[in-house]
């Protein structure tokens, strides 16, 4: 009862209520008894421990305990350990709706907190606005638990759907370890919290790799062949990137799911590895496109890698791909180079099969020595 919507919590669990008939008595201790009574019409069984008072010397109620079934499978469960839950589903909400970044981090789960630590302040409020800024319970609570041993999914009906918990029961207390979106709208839902932090994080530590010309954590935060093949070999400065610091509300974060409709098991495959980090400017929209890498074994984690980055500029409505753009810089370069030193070879091998039909096939180096190459090879 350590809220004061406590009691309107405790009604959410509909114990029974009439006349009750004690059914059985067991002794568990000299301070501990545990009660078993039929209540009502419905005849249902209650089990009450009961603890004595070392001041009072009375009897009190410590907890209840009822049994539910569910699916065939009947389990018996602690009203304090229910109440529990449903405090800790209010004080999540509360935290992730009102509070400051220890707040929030306070009300997960410890390997949820260390997904979330990493986000630049603002864009963990932006996360946490996106999960539960829409949530519209009021005091009253509506939420459908399925509590396990020591694992519990809640759902809450909310204006745009439901919000999934999954909450963990450690050290005597409930922890969200989950948190999903369900809805009808795609740009509503949020396939799953954890994703979209780390997606986050991918992206900006990207953008912030990027802008400080850090090729070593680039190729951590890359794909083996969008590194290796656009990245290594380039000249970052001869394209600009905004730094990972990006104003919060311009961006637009795609989270892959694989709950998504399609009847093709390869489309499916393919939507729950891909994912879109989306930063909208005045003048063009940058996309990262981001791949999901699964983990080698249970002790490492799967994680997002950036395979590619496009511009779209708004004006002209070009789409310019990073790998391109790059590869683009570095065929001039040895085209400029080839042209300055006379390389009749290289000219024709990374020519068009036209161009090199119409003017280098017929060429000799002899010829090429007598062209005005000057500007080319001041500019090499």
């Amino acid at each position: 009862m350590r809220k004061e919507e406590a009691l309107d919590d405790l009604k959410l669990l509909r114990l029974p209520t009439g006349d009750l008939e004690i059914d059985k008595v067991e002794e568990v201790s000299p301070t501990v008894k545990r009660v078993t009574v039929v209540m009502g019409e419905s005849k249902q069984k209650l089990k009450y421990q009961l603890k004595l008072d070392p001041q009072t010397k009375k009897w009190v109620v410590d907890d209840i305990y009822l049994k539910q079934k569910k699916d065939g499978v009947t389990a018996t469960k602690s009203v304090t350990e229910q109440m529990d839950l449903l405090l800790s589903v209010r004080e999540f909400l509360e935290a992730w709706k009102d509070g400051d970044r220890d707040d929030v981090l306070r009300t997960v789960t410890p390997d949820f907190a260390e997904t979330l630590k990493p986000l630049p302040p603002a864009y963990l409020n932006r996360l946490t606005q996106q999960v539960v800024g829409k949530q519209k319970t009021g005091k009253r609570l509506q939420p459908r638990a399925q509590l396990d041993e020591n694992t519990a999914h809640i759902r809450l009906p909310i204006a745009v759907g439901e919000l999934w918990l999954t909450a963990k029961r450690a050290d005597g207390h409930w922890l969200v370890d989950e948190v999903e979106v369900s809805s009808r709208e795609e740009k509503e839902a949020v396939p799953s919290t954890r994703q979209l932090a780390q997606v986050t994080h991918a992206a900006t530590a990207f953008l912030n790799a990027y802008h400080a010309g850090d090729k070593s954590r680039l190729q951590e935060l890359s794909t083996k062949k969008f590194f290796s093949g656009s990245l290594a070999p380039s000249n970052l400065s001869h394209v600009t990137l905004p730094s990972g610091d990006v104003p919060a509300d311009s961006v637009q974060i795609h989270v892959a799911w694989q709950g998504l409709s399609t009847s093709d098991p390869q489309e499916a495959q393919l939507r729950g590895k891909h994912s879109d980090f989306v930063v909208e400017g005045p003048h063009e929209v940058l996309k990262l496109s981001l791949l999901r890498e699964e983990a080698d074994d249970s002790d490492h984690k799967a994680k997002y890698l950036i395979e590619e980055v496009t511009l779209y500029e708004l004006d002209s409505r070009q789409e310019k791909r990073l790998s391109a753009l790059f590869t683009a810089h570095a065929l001039v370069q040895i085209y400029a180079e080839a042209l300055a030193s006379r390389d009749v070879d290289t000219l024709r091998s990374n020519a068009s099969s036209d161009f090199e039909r119409r003017v280098w096939r017929s060429l000799h180096a002899g010829t090429l020595d007598k062209m005005p190459l000057n500007e080319i090879e001041d500019a090499v």
